[in-house]
């Protein structure tokens, strides 16, 4: 869990406020990607 005042932990105390169980990952999506967590990326028109 990432401690501070990042975009993510600010999002993070907004979604606790109404009552979902969020937490700012430390390291970011970059972290979240490295340790090969799943990851869905958008597909484009061809």
């Amino acid at each position: 869990m990432h401690a501070g005042s990042s975009r993510s932990e600010r999002a993070a105390a907004l979604l606790r406020e109404s009552g979902y169980d969020a937490r700012a990952l430390e390291g970011g999506f970059p972290a979240w990607q490295e340790a090969g967590h799943p990851v869905e990326k958008a597909r484009t028109a061809e």
